[in-house]
C-alpha cells in the first residue's frame, strides 16, 4: 500500500476534519479516561486492549447501541484478517464476531516495530525497525481487514485506529487511498482516543462512511433473491454461471439498493454475495452481483465500482448512451447506470494529501462511484461449440468496428468481457476504459488493456499509440485462447505461454513483452492444429492477417500491402469462415473424448457480464507468466489496483528445474509465408527489435519458473 497513503496528519486535525460534530464535547468527561495501567512495553494484546475498553466502559464515552469488544473467532473465510478489537453498532446479542455489523476496527500490535508506517513518520523512535518482509506482512493484514469489511459492506469510507506498544494513530480509507496520522502516546494523551469514538458515535451514517443508497433487505427480499436463483439453476435451458450459488453465502448480509433506470425512476435489486470482488481497497473496487429486480422479479447483473475521475474521459454509462445513440450492433442490454449521487460517493482523500507535509508526498486520485445494471450474460465457455465461439468474436469484432466509426475506442478486449446473450448471441461487454479517439483515428491516453490478450504492437511498447488494428487483434488472442482451451486441438503445454510472456525489462517503468507472439506469427513457435477444419483455418487466416498488420505497423515499405480497411476485411474473414457448412453441430472439449457435455455441464467459468477487476494504480508491475492448471488470473494496465506487486523489484526468470538462467539468441523471419510446421521453440523468448531494414530480428530466449509479480488483476475462473 505504500503509495496509496499520505501523511502525516495532526490527530486533532484529523478529528476536527474528518469527525466534526455540532454536539459539544464532554470536556470534563474526556479528562477522567485514562489509560495509564497499559505496561510501557506490553507483552500481549489484551494488555493494550483491556485498558482501552474498561476506561471507556467506565467513563461512558460511547452512547447506547455502540458496543466495543474484542474480536472472537469468527466462521468467515477472513477471519484471519480481522481485527483486534471492533465497534459494533446494536450487535449485543451477536453469538459471533462478524464482519457485516462492525463499524470500525482497531488493529492492536505489542511493539513499536510493527508500525507499518513508521519509516516517514518525524515522530519515529530509534527503535529497531521489523525487517522488510515483516512489514509487507503487516500491512497485507492491515489492508486485507479493511478489504474483508468493504466487501460485506456498502461504504464510501471507514475510518480504524493503528496501535503499536503505546502509541497510536488515526486513519482514513478511501478508494484514493489512506489519510495517516501522526502517532500519539496512548497513556500521556488519552483524550485524543476517548475523543474519536466520542465523535463518531455521534456521526450521521452517512457520515460514518455508509452509502445511503443500500439498505438491509427484509426477510421477503432475502427469500426472494434466494428462490430466484434456484429457480434459475434448476432451469436446464439457461446458460450455466459458475458460482451463483455462492452468492446465497449466509456469512455476506443482504442489501437493497435503489438505482434509477435511464428514465429516472428508481427501481429497488436485492444483492447478497457479489461473484466477483476486489483484491484491494483502492481504486475501482469492482464488485459483480447477481441480483434480483424487485420490480419484474427476475435476475440482473449489477457492476458496481469506483471510477476514476478524469475530464478526458467519459463514464461508462455515458459510453454506453453514446453508442446506443449510434446504433452500434452487439451490446449488452443496459437497464440503468450513472454516478451515484450524494456528497459522499466521490473520494476525499486526495485532496488531503495535497496538504500532507513534507514526511510523505503522495499524488492520490479521485474517484467517483458508479453503477451498471445489465441483462444477464454469460461466458464464451457457455459456447455449444466452435462455430458459436467464432460467432461471437464476429459479433465482437462488428461492434468495435462501428463503434470505432462513431469516434470510440474500447481498449480492453479480453475474454471476460466478450460474451453471450440470453440467445447465445456475442456481445462487447466493459466500456468502462473506452475513450474518444482523435482525427486520426488514435487515443491520447497511456496504455490499458489485459495483457494476456494485448497486441504485439501495445506489448512491444507501451507508448504506442492505441489504434483499432490492436483491439482486432486482441479478439484474435481471444479467440485463440478460448479455442485451445475449449476445443480439441494438438496443442501443447508451451503454448499456454503465448498469453503472459512478459520481458524482464521495464521501459519507462512499464513492463514490455510481446515475443512470444511474434514467434508465433512467424512461426517459429509450431502453429496449432485444431480438429474442426473451419476453426483451424480461420485461426490460420486471422494469423497471417494480424501478422501483416504488425509487421505494417513497424515497417513502412510494407503498409501499402496491408489492407486499407482492417476492420472490414476481418470481418470478411469471419463472415467467409462462418458461411462454410461443414462446422459441426457437437464437438468434443479439450480433454474429453465422445460427444460434448451437457450444455450447463459445458461452463465451469460461465460469468454475467463484467468481472473486472479493478486495479487502480499509477504505475504498472510486470505479469506473472501463465499457469496451465488451476485457477488463472486476468491481468490487467488499468488505472485501479486490487493488490498489484510493487514496481520496480526485479525477478529473475529461470528454468524450473533449477536457478540458472539460460539465454539463447536465435534469429526469426517476420514473414506471414513463412513455413509450417517447423518445431516448436522451447519455453520463452524475448525479442529485442533491431534496426535492421530486413525484417530481421534479435530474439532472446529465458526459461522460466512462476513469478507472483503481476500486472493489475482481476478475478477470474480458469478459462
Amino acid at each position: 500500500m505504500g503509495r496509496f497513503w499520505t501523511g502525516f496528519d495532526d490527530p486533532q486535525t484529523f478529528l476536527d476534519t474528518f469527525l466534526s460534530t455540532e454536539s459539544s464535547l464532554p470536556l470534563s468527561k474526556l479528562a477522567k479516561v485514562s489509560f495509564s495501567t497499559i505496561p510501557a512495553h506490553p507483552l500481549k494484546e489484551k494488555d493494550i486492549c483491556e485498558p482501552i475498553l474498561e476506561s471507556l466502559s467506565k467513563h461512558q464515552i460511547l452512547p447506547a447501541g455502540f458496543v466495543l469488544s474484542s474480536s472472537s473467532v469468527s466462521s468467515s473465510d477472513d477471519s484471519r484478517s480481522k481485527p483486534t478489537t471492533s465497534l459494533y453498532l446494536d450487535d449485543l446479542n451477536s453469538s459471533s464476531w462478524r464482519w457485516e455489523t462492525m463499524e470500525l476496527s482497531v488493529d492492536i500490535h505489542t511493539t513499536v516495530t510493527e508500525d507499518v508506517f513508521v519509516i516517514n513518520d518525524g515522530s519515529a523512535s530509534s527503535t529497531k525497525e521489523a525487517s522488510h518482509a515483516e512489514m509487507q506482512r503487516l500491512e497485507h493484514q492491515l489492508t486485507s481487514g479493511i478489504l474483508a469489511q468493504l466487501n460485506r459492506q456498502h461504504r464510501a469510507f471507514v475510518f480504524s485506529v493503528f496501535i503499536c506498544g503505546t502509541l497510536a494513530r488515526f486513519i482514513r480509507w478511501d478508494h484514493s487511498g489512506a489519510v495517516v496520522t501522526h502517532r500519539f502516546d496512548l497513556r500521556t494523551h488519552p483524550q485524543l482516543l476517548a475523543e474519536f469514538f466520542w465523535r463518531y458515535c455521534r456521526l450521521s451514517r452517512s457520515a460514518r462512511g455508509f452509502d445511503h443508497t443500500a439498505r438491509a433487505s427484509t426477510a421477503t427480499e432475502q427469500a426472494s433473491l434466494a428462490s430466484a436463483i434456484r429457480k434459475f439453476q434448476s432451469d436446464d435451458t439457461k446458460r450455466a454461471i459458475a458460482d451463483l450459488d455462492k452468492t446465497l453465502d449466509p456469512d455476506y448480509p443482504c442489501h437493497t439498493l435503489s438505482i434509477p433506470d435511464t428514465h429516472g425512476v428508481t427501481h429497488s435489486f436485492v444483492i447478497q454475495r457479489p461473484i466477483s470482488s476486489p483484491l484491494s481497497p483502492f481504486g475501482r473496487a469492482t464488485r459483480a452481483y447477481i441480483a434480483l429486480d424487485v420490480a419484474r422479479d427476475e435476475l440482473v447483473f449489477i457492476k458496481d465500482y469506483w471510477r476514476p475521475v478524469d475530464p478526458s474521459r467519459s463514464s461508462e454509462a455515458s459510453v454506453y448512451e453514446a453508442l446506443m445513440h449510434s446504433n452500434i450492433p452487439h451490446l449488452p442490454r443496459v437497464r440503468a447506470g450513472g454516478d451515484v449521487v450524494g456528497d459522499s460517493q466521490s473520494s476525499s482523500n486526495q485532496d488531503w494529501s495535497s496538504n500532507a507535509g513534507e514526511e510523505r508526498e503522495v499524488s492520490l486520485k479521485e474517484y467517483r462511484h458508479h453503477r451498471i445494471v445489465q441483462n444477464l450474460a454469460f461466458s464464451l465457455s457457455t459456447v455449444k461449440n466452435s462455430r458459436e465461439l467464432v460467432a461471437a468474436i464476429r459479433n465482437a469484432v462488428e461492434c468495435l468496428v462501428a463503434a470505432y466509426k462513431a469516434g470510440w475506442l474500447h481498449r480492453d478486449l479480453s475474454s471476460g468481457n466478450i460474451m453471450l446473450d440470453e440467445d447465445g448471441e456475442g456481445v462487447l461487454n466493459d466500456w468502462d476504459h473506452a475513450v474518444r479517439v482523435d482525427s486520426e483515428g488514435h487515443c491520447s491516453h497511456s496504455r490499458t488493456g489485459t495483457w494476456r490478450f494485448m497486441s504485439i504492437g501495445l506489448s512491444v511498447k507501451s507508448t504506442n499509440p492505441h489504434r483499432l488494428q490492436d483491439d482486432l487483434e486482441s479478439a484474435y488472442w481471444v479467440l485463440l485462447y478460448k479455442s485451445i482451451h475449449l476445443f480439441e486441438s494438438d496443442a501443447a503445454a508451451g503454448h499456454f505461454g503465448l498469453f503472459d510472456d512478459y520481458d524482464e525489462e521495464l521501459s519507462d517503468g512499464q513492463p514490455t513483452g510481446g515475443s512470444k507472439k511474434i514467434s508465433f506469427f512467424a512461426t517459429t513457435v509450431r502453429f496449432i492444429t485444431f480438429n474442426t477444419p473451419p476453426l483451424h483455418d480461420l485461426l490460420e487466416t486471422l494469423r497471417s492477417h494480424f501478422c501483416m498488420q504488425d509487421l505494417a505497423r513497424t515497417y513502412d515499405i510494407l503498409r501499402e500491402q496491408a489492407p486499407s480497411d482492417p476492420g472490414a476485411h476481418a470481418l470478411r474473414l469471419f463472415d467467409d469462415a462462418l458461411a462454410r457448412s461443414d462446422w459441426p453441430l457437437t464437438e468434443p472439449r479439450r480433454g474429453t473424448s465422445g460427444s460434448q457435455p451437457s450444455h450447463k455441464g459445458n461452463a465451469p467459468d460461465a460469468t454475467p457480464p463484467s468481472r473486472q477487476p479493478a486495479h487502480g494504480g499509477r504505475k504498472v508491475a510486470k505479469p506473472s507468466p501463465t499457469r496451465t492448471s488451476g485457477t488463472s488470473r486476468k491481468r490487467h494496465l488499468h488505472d485501479e489496483v486490487d493488490g498489484g506487486a510493487r514496481s520496480g523489484s526485479k525477478r529473475t526468470r529461470t528454468k524450473s528445474g533449477g536457478s540458472q538462467r539460460e539465454k539463447v539468441e536465435v534469429k526469426a523471419s517476420l514473414s506471414p509465408a513463412a513455413p509450417k510446421g517447423r518445431p516448436a521453440q522451447r519455453k520463452d523468448l524475448r525479442q529485442s527489435r533491431s534496426s535492421n531494414t530486413n525484417g530481421s530480428q534479435r530474439i532472446t530466449r529465458s526459461q522460466v519458473k512462476n513469478d507472483t509479480q503481476r500486472v493489475t488483476r482481476s478475478q477470474s475462473r480458469r478459462t
